[in-house]
């Protein structure tokens, strides 16, 4: 169940259990994203965009 009401009255230990699942997801994609591609998706298109070309997403095999 969530926690309801106005984030202002949520306790800190909801708010700290939030945000440490949050981190732990955006760490574990990361760590799944790098060991197949080179950089990052942001990075990506902005060297796409800065180059004009298309750079090279995934690691070689």
């Amino acid at each position: 169940m969530g926690p309801g009401g106005v984030p202002d009255h949520w306790p800190e230990t909801m708010v700290a259990a939030i945000v440490g699942a949050v981190l732990a997801v955006q760490w574990l994609w990361s760590v799944l994203w790098l060991r197949r591609c080179r950089q990052g998706p942001l990075e990506w298109l902005w060297r796409w965009a800065a180059w004009a070309r298309r750079p090279a997403l995934f690691r070689a095999s």
